[in-house]
């Protein structure tokens, strides 16, 4: 869970890049969190998912046990993968820069004339997105398969629920980004359109993961607390004493009864 709110921060992040006006080196470093964050948050999920899948349908008898050291592994290495994709990258952007004057800025048009300067969209962010989405279907189809599984806190639907609501509204996000208001819609509209995104993504998602289990958690302490006080509100007599009273009774008055004589 540490690692899904990692990327939610850095995903978080590129909403606040977004307030500065746009720059190439603000061009580089955007994509860069996107991909990072949406690997660290939306990789967590799906080995989570993996996981589930795995344990539910290995039987008890040959039972295979993923680790959390192991989905560690796993998530390491797609942030490699990301890495050295998003290095390649920034590696042919600046190339470009250098040797042909490419601009990663390009200057828009909204629909009363006024004339903005936002970061230009590549080939390269095309296929980025899509592989985005591909990613997220992948997540659909685990959740789906493992859709019989029990588990904790009704964790595998809350995992499906962010996987899915982020593949919806990134994918609509995406197509009117390309079709609509990439050149023609003023920047803070843009901001405006992002920052809603984040809220309905990653602000969800977040809340979606983490509410079951600090409910849970709560409602533990109260019922802990309600059992620490039944158990101080108790008498010495509830401890040695039944319902129906003493199981012993001890007289420690003077006795009634007179001595027997001994009898020859």
């Amino acid at each position: 869970m540490e690692v899904i709110l990692l990327g939610s921060i850095i995903l978080y992040s590129t909403i606040i890049l977004r307030a500065f006006n746009p720059s190439t080196i603000l061009c580089l470093i955007e994509p860069w969190c996107r991909e990072i964050g949406f690997v660290l948050c939306y990789g967590a999920i799906i080995l989570k998912l993996y996981r589930i899948l795995i344990e539910f349908r290995t039987r008890k008898a040959h039972r295979w046990v993923i680790r959390d050291k192991d989905l560690l592994k796993y998530l390491f290495g797609m942030v490699i993968v990301v890495f050295g994709y998003m290095s390649a990258w920034t590696a042919i952007n600046l190339n470009f820069i250098k040797k042909e004057n490419f601009s990663l800025l390009t200057t828009g048009t909204t629909l009363d004339g006024t004339q903005f300067e936002s970061c230009k969209s590549a080939w390269w962010d095309y296929v980025t997105e899509t592989s985005e989405i591909l990613i997220l279907i992948f997540g659909i189809h685990l959740s789906y398969a493992s859709r019989n599984a029990t588990t904790q806190f009704r964790e595998r639907c809350f995992l499906c629920i962010a996987i899915t609501l982020e593949a919806f509204v990134s994918g609509i996000f995406y197509v009117l980004r390309y079709f609509y208001w990439e050149t023609a819609v003023h920047p803070d509209t843009s901001f405006l359109a992002n920052f809603t995104r984040c809220q309905l993504t990653t602000t969800i998602v977040l809340f979606l993961l983490f509410a079951p289990k600090v409910t849970n958690r709560m409602s533990s302490k109260q019922t802990d607390v309600e059992v620490t006080e039944a158990e101080a509100s108790r008498t010495p007599e509830d401890s040695v004493c039944s319902n129906e009273g003493p199981s012993i009774v001890i007289n420690d008055g003077p006795s009634d009864a007179t001595p027997r004589k001994n009898q020859k």
